[in-house]
């Protein structure tokens, strides 16, 4: 049989489900030229869908190996490499110039969202511009590119796209989100506000109402304005809650695993302690302050911002064999009963360190990596982890209002919300009585009240002292790929202390069931 014939028969295989059959053909065209980056992929997709996730990723790294200069493949393998956790790689795959300067739009547009999902806005951006001088000037590509100059600190280049893609698309929730969160001032934002009603009115879908709502909250949310505006909010959470599956019976278990978590009898080794790239995990509940403090922490010329990183939990689930989602779930925990940590650790490295681009340290400020502190702190012996906090009123309202997009389904009801919260509160007492002085807490109003000292204490903490108290003053630059990228760089200030104040009588589920006063 050719390789071509070959080749056919292995997709008719699969195509009438007979996957092993196929299976057998794609990998006896992996030593085969031009088939054997494609059938590496076919085979990565095959073991992904059994939920082999060790074999998913190793035939998606001999694709890898074996890719060659076309940009389409490259394409099919970036998008491979990103659902395994292989982001370096599909950087990669998506940064090559023949990607770069594909003469197919639909390709460097679709690698242009996948570099904005994996944190990358101006290699995003670069993608995205060339699909736009090929002609694709989609809504879809607007928005994007409104999304990247946002994260790209560049608010004005952010609105003209975004309007731009609401001038196509009256309606395009996203867009309007993102505007939101810009915030526009003047007569702009009365005419933002007539728009946002107007297409909450005509909404067809429960995913474009509810995020109409919150886009609608974010802009009426100004003193005194209360009321109108946590109607616009409550309308929103409610449709949410609506769309999604959160099982709170599913979350307790999991909460009830970790607390019953120890330190591991025998300490991770083999990781190394190489003097560059170590990591610093900042972990506690989103909206929090982890962004401001991974921002100042960066402003130290040893320490490089990694940004929000899945690698972690990744490393567990290949340690496991299981597939999953980015986060932490109890058939996970169940399954790393009897994981080897100090691979999760070598891994874990091998997978990040590109990251520090030569520095000491960078920053992995995951916040539902509080979940995974224990199993961090096994894998890693040298690395350090700072928990902020923040008062609980503010951190569940500041929950509440955010529209998180297929993350923290407790954040859509005051119930579940602050139930969550005081969850979360337990563990991370759990972790300190387990793990001590190897985690170092921080508070959120410290912070902003007294940054030097803060700052200073945490820096001692990784071995590190500040060496200039400038680095506290001004703005902040550079790329923020996180929800609360756009309120960091206004720099440090303590207006969004007690916020939730102002919504007070709103929140009275909230305070009772975490039991204060505000």
């Amino acid at each position: 049989m050719s390789r071509d014939e070959a080749w056919k028969q292995a997709e008719r295989m699969l195509g009438i489900g007979d996957t092993e059959r196929a299976a057998l053909i794609y990998e006896s065209l992996t030593f085969v030229q031009p088939y054997a980056p494609f059938a590496a992929l076919r085979l990565s997709l095959i073991r992904s869908r059994q939920g082999k996730l060790r074999e998913a990723t190793r035939f998606g790294l001999l694709a890898y190996e074996l890719r060659k200069d076309d940009a389409e493949l490259l394409s099919m393998l970036a998008k491979r490499l990103f659902s395994l956790g292989e982001i370096e790689h599909a950087i990669q795959c998506a940064a090559s110039p023949i990607v770069v300067s594909s003469q197919e739009p639909s390709i460097t547009a679709e690698l242009g969202k996948l570099m904005v999902d994996a944190f990358q806005p101006t290699l995003a951006m670069q993608l995205l511009r060339r699909a736009m001088s090929r002609g694709l000037n989609t809504p879809a590509v607007m928005y994007l590119a409104g999304l990247c100059q946002m994260y790209m600190g560049n608010e004005r280049e952010a609105v003209t796209y975004l309007l731009e893609c609401l001038r196509m698309v009256p309606g395009y929730a996203r867009a309007y989100w993102v505007l939101a969160k810009i915030g526009r001032k003047g007569s702009q934002r009365g005419e933002i506000i007539d728009a946002l009603r107007r297409a909450i009115g005509v909404a067809t879908t429960r995913g474009d109402a509810f995020l109409l709502h919150y886009a609608l909250f974010k802009m009426l949310d100004i003193p005194g304005n209360e009321a109108a505006a946590w109607e616009s909010l409550s309308e929103g959470m409610a449709i949410r809650r609506s769309m999604i599956a959160y099982d709170e019976a599913d979350e307790q278990l999991l909460f009830r695993m970790l607390m019953e978590k120890n330190p591991a009898e025998k300490a991770s080794a083999g990781i190394g302690d190489d003097a560059v790239g170590q990591p610093i995990f900042i972990v506690g509940m989103p909206r929090t302050g982890t962004t401001l403090l991974e921002a100042l922490l960066a402003r130290h010329p040893l320490v490089a911002s990694g940004g929000e990183l899945n690698d972690f939990v990744s490393q567990l689930r290949w340690e496991a064999d299981l597939a999953g989602g980015v986060f932490l779930d109890a058939s996970l925990a169940l399954a790393l009963k009897t994981a080897d940590f100090s691979r999760v650790g070598r891994r874990y490295l091998e997978h990040t360190r590109w990251r520090a681009n030569g520095a000491a340290f960078f920053t992995d400020k995951m916040p539902a990596n509080f979940l995974n502190v224990g199993y961090i702190l096994d894998s890693l012996p040298e690395s350090k982890v700072i928990h902020i906090s923040r008062n609980c009123v503010d951190t569940c309202f500041s929950n509440l209002k955010e529209p998180f997009f297929g993350a923290y389904p407790h954040s859509y009801d005051q119930l579940e919300m602050a139930r969550h919260y005081k969850r979360y509160v337990a563990l991370m007492e759990h972790w300190r009585m387990q793990y001590h002085e190897r985690i170092l807490d921080v508070s959120y109003e410290n912070l902003v009240h007294d940054p030097i000292t803060v700052i200073s204490g945490a820096a001692s903490f990784c071995g590190l002292t500040f060496p200039d108290e400038t680095a506290f003053e001004g703005q902040f630059s550079g790329e923020m790929t996180t929800a609360s990228a756009v309120q960091v760089r206004e720099g440090i200030n303590t207006r969004y202390i007690g916020q939730a104040r102002r919504y007070e009588k709103f929140l009275g589920k909230t305070i009772e069931e975490l039991g204060v006063c505000l």
